[in-house]
């Protein structure tokens, strides 16, 4: 049996693809033997790590559209436009609360301390504010107020966090990059505008905002902060992957595409695994 130390990117909905990547690797004879995520990456892992994986899918295969606004809890803050209360107590029913130090596969999670503007990294502690804390994407989700620290989501410095996977002599160090352009396929300004226009389409489906004031492609043209916050994430997210990648040398990759799903396409759940495990075989063929 080859050991695994695997590690999940940040990426919204993308991640279930990591679901049906996770359960490819065990039918093939993988066992994982440390877990590490960012964002959405630390609540699979953290299912993963919890045993809880299994609940988790069963749970978020049955959301349709209507059940993904019903989570969404929207507030006039200037911390964020959801408060992330809603689905975060769903996710409590799923899942008893562990410390991290208790879990029988070893876990880490990252986020940001806005005070500090220092990485923090999970590795004791509550799994749930683990999750939280990681899960609170800047701009979107309230960040998490922790021990005199001001937690975001970790994509903003380390989306990819190969550097905090435990590892073991001979295993592999196997990564997934939910925010992959698709192979083959050039960074072009298009492809840019096409990238954000999809997020924002997403997001304006649950909002009730005039997507013609947001849209790039438009008119070709940047204009509005929205616009300029929006491509720069994820121009900077695509560099810092590329850059830990060669960095850390994984023995294996996976790279869902970005265009697969919107952030908040979980309603999408049956369509994200499957394309999960088809890349994983496709990868080790």
């Amino acid at each position: 049996m080859k050991n695994v130390a695997l590690v999940i990117s940040s990426g919204g909905a993308r991640g279930l693809a990591a679901i049906g990547i996770i359960e490819e690797l065990e039918k093939q004879g993988y066992k994982i033997t440390s877990i590490s995520g960012c964002s959405i990456g630390s609540l699979i892992g953290g299912m993963y790590a919890s045993g809880n994986l299994s609940k988790f899918t069963d749970w978020v295969v049955q959301l349709d559209k209507k059940d993904v606004f019903r989570l969404m809890d929207f507030t006039i803050n200037h911390q964020g436009i959801l408060k992330g209360d809603k689905i975060f107590n769903e996710i409590k029913t799923i899942f008893q609360d562990i410390e991290i130090e208790n879990l029988k596969t070893p876990y880490s999670a990252v986020a940001v301390d806005l005070i500090s503007h220092k990485e923090h990294v999970f590795r004791s502690g509550s799994l749930f504010n683990a999750i939280r804390a990681s899960c609170a994407i800047p701009s979107i989700v309230k960040p998490v107020k922790l021990n005199n620290k001001v937690l975001v989501d970790g994509g903003i410095i380390n989306p990819l966090p190969l550097s905090h996977v435990e590892r073991i002599d001979g295993d592999i160090l196997m990564g997934i990059d939910l925010n992959s352009f698709e192979p083959n396929h050039d960074k072009t300004e298009k492809s840019y505008l096409i990238d954000y226009d999809k997020y924002i389409r997403s997001l304006s489906s649950y909002l009730p905002i005039n997507i013609d004031n947001f849209s790039l492609t438009k008119n070709g043209q940047v204009g509005s902060f929205f616009d300029i916050a929006g491509r720069t994430f994820q121009i900077m997210q695509d560099k810092i992957i590329q850059d830990s990648i060669e960095k850390h040398k994984p023995n294996l990759v996976i790279k869902v595409p970005r265009s697969s799903s919107s952030m908040f396409d979980f309603f999408k759940a049956n369509e994200l695994i499957s394309l999960g495990r088809s890349l994983f075989l496709d990868q080790i063929k």
